[in-house]
């Protein structure tokens, strides 16, 4: 799948945007707009103008947006321009963004990675998922958490690498060499306190891996997080309810990192 189009909201902006506004533009030129512009717009399309312009030079300048960036989505466009780049000496630094704290980047690493190492075995489908149901069984019953995990998992899900989402309970029958695996997700908990002034918000995200057929449990996988914000953001609605859903999209990111190798456990 092409993650230019989900790294939000900087790189909504399209490859052909950024290649128009750049395409004129010298390798030295664009390295100085991603490093200097305060825009975050202008970086992310400067990162994606460089993996194009077909100029060895641009690794590095790509490579310390990677590393040092504080937007994620600036950092996500300099692992997709490393990766058009194809330059192998890139795979260290890309390496070190493979724990990234931003999904979207992780994502957007591993992809670089697999076109750089041309490694078809990570491209190729092992595991076949399913996902069934995805609920907020936690104290605060608002809506908006059940979307919110329902959409950070399913991207989540679709951007492991080796994993195919399925829809067709009996894809099975026709696939029978590959496993399959049924996920089920809860928010378990979502929980608010007020410490010295300050508002802590704390989500638990649950999954549970289902070996097909017959949905045998085989592992359950986990993910935690907080956040430490002013009590006042109680007083904004708006500010409130995103806070309470980057909770939620952070503890769902914390438990991606941990699925791959619950994935290997249970197809092993």
């Amino acid at each position: 799948m092409n993650r230019v189009g989900i790294i939000a909201p900087c790189l909504m902006l399209t490859l052909s945007l950024a290649m128009a506004g750049h395409a004129q533009s010298g390798t030295a030129e664009l390295a100085r707009r991603l490093e200097t512009s305060r825009d975050c717009r202008v970086r992310v399309q400067s990162a994606l103008a460089l993996g194009h312009v077909g100029d060895q030079a641009a690794r590095l300048p790509l490579e310390r947006a990677l590393d040092s960036d504080p937007r994620a989505s600036v950092r996500a466009a300099a692992a997709v321009a490393l990766g058009v780049l194809g330059d192998r000496r890139a795979v260290p630094a890309l390496e070190r963004h493979e724990d990234d704290a931003s999904l979207t980047v992780r994502q957007s690493v591993q992809e670089a990675l697999a076109a750089l190492r041309g490694d078809a075995e990570a491209q190729t489908t092992k595991v076949l998922l399913q996902v069934g149901y995805l609920r907020n069984l936690s104290q605060d019953e608002a809506p908006a958490l059940a979307t919110a995990l329902r959409r950070a998992s399913r991207t989540g899900f679709d951007g492991l690498v080796g994993v195919r989402i399925v829809t067709d309970p009996n894809l099975a029958t026709t696939e029978q060499a590959l496993p399959v695996v049924k996920v089920t997700g809860i928010l378990k908990e979502l929980t608010m306190s007020v410490t010295k002034g300050k508002l802590v918000c704390e989500a638990r995200v649950e999954y549970v891996l289902h070996r097909m057929p017959g949905q045998i449990l085989e592992a359950l996988v986990r993910g935690n997080a907080k956040a430490t914000v002013s009590a006042s953001v109680r007083d904004d609605q708006r500010a409130f309810d995103d806070l309470r859903r980057r909770v939620v999209e952070a503890a769902v990111a914390s438990a991606m990192r941990r699925t791959p190798e619950a994935l290997r456990r249970v197809t092993q």
